[in-house]
């Protein structure tokens, strides 16, 4: 199941500067962009107040948290967060899990394309987007990074291809910071190397949490991924869409190499190994 935006829809599927080479093929045409006026980012600035963040998709947790799913007892990783959405089709509120990565512009921010938009539409991603890294229990310890471009391949609106969930922000800075300055970034490989054990970590809608902390699984990785993706042992559900994937993830530095994002899975999360797939999606919106 696609850990979906609405997490009411767990249906089927759920220029960085310090990334290395890629193995896929190339988005035969170039990724969606949406680019969000000043005005439409002060307006989604004002949509999340603290209460709407703490609330978004609330009502939608019928699962307990699973057995393959563990708490993170230390501090939030303050990479990781919450990426807010409005649904223009339902105007419903929502969010996703979305990670800081390196890049030129010390505000990109890496998540699952179906958090910026459904399948089978062709225009803008979603609205009212905003990042809050380091999101626990109703706060944003580190600031809401207002959303000004957003990209997703075009595959991903057509053919609704797994190996195409992969989504790329950029955020404007906050008090003239950059979100990289803000809370550092992970570095983000393209080259397809997976390693042995992969450490995931979400906000799923589950209970008790909520959706309220970081949860995370760890999971050995297939030697093998079959036609571009990887599938891990990891029972997390709504809610956690576009986190993380980190191989060689090290909890005293709280980084690892972003690898993939989760997409789907139930019972078990698939993700797209990253490639040429996730590359040209950086690039589209690298000077955005």
């Amino acid at each position: 199941m696609r850990l979906t935006r609405s997490l009411a829809l767990l249906a089927v599927l759920v220029g960085a500067s310090a990334v290395t080479s890629a193995p896929a093929s190339a988005a035969e045409e170039p990724p969606v962009v949406t680019e969000y006026t000043a005005q439409q980012r002060e307006d989604a600035l004002a949509h999340w107040t603290p209460e709407r963040m703490r609330d978004a998709a609330k009502s939608e947790a019928t699962q307990d948290t699973g057995p393959l799913t563990k708490e993170w007892k230390d501090t939030p990783l303050e990479t990781v967060g919450r990426l807010y959405f409005t649904d223009p089709d339902d105007l419903r509120d929502s969010y996703c899990t979305a990670t800081s990565v390196a890049g030129d512009s010390g505000g990109t921010v890496v998540t699952a394309a179906h958090c910026l938009t459904s399948p089978g539409r062709e225009d803008a991603a979603y609205g009212d987007l905003v990042f809050a890294p380091g999101y626990h229990e109703g706060e944003a310890p580190h600031g809401v990074f207002p959303v000004r471009a957003a990209a997703f391949p075009h595959e991903f609106t057509t053919t609704d291809q797994a190996g195409h969930d992969i989504g790329v922000v950029q955020v404007d800075p906050v008090d003239g910071r950059s979100l990289t300055d803000t809370v550092g970034a992970n570095d983000v490989d393209l080259s397809g190397s997976v390693g042995e054990q992969v450490t995931t970590f979400g906000y799923p809608m589950s209970r008790p949490q909520l959706g309220q902390r970081q949860l995370y699984c760890e999971s050995e990785a297939p030697a093998s991924p079959t036609a571009g993706n990887l599938r891990i042992n990891c029972d997390m559900v709504g809610g956690a869409s576009g986190g993380p994937w980190f191989a060689d993830f090290d909890p005293a530095t709280r980084t690892g190499r972003l690898v993939s994002v989760t997409s789907a899975g139930v019972g078990h999360l698939d993700g797209a190994v990253f490639g040429d797939n996730a590359r040209v999606v950086f690039d589209a919106v690298a000077d955005k």
